[in-house]
């Protein structure tokens, strides 16, 4: 089991943390956060993995959640 967060002098990396919100969304606990520090920019990453039947269903769920 990797550590929730792990970070050096440019990245911090948070692994299955709650990020807070001004506002409640469900999906507020994304699987990857990658924080460049130099850059101030984020890159969330949510990873899931399903069957052929579901694919459809799960990238309309992704979609919305980052709206």
């Amino acid at each position: 089991m990797p550590e929730p967060v792990a970070e050096n002098d440019g990245v911090k990396l948070l692994w299955d943390v709650n990020i807070q919100y001004d506002h409640i969304i469900e999906a507020r606990r994304p699987d990857i956060v990658v924080i460049n520090k130099q850059e101030k920019s984020c890159l969330i990453i949510d990873i899931a993995i399903l069957g052929d039947v579901r694919i459809h269903e799960k990238e309309v769920e992704k979609k919305v959640s980052r709206t």
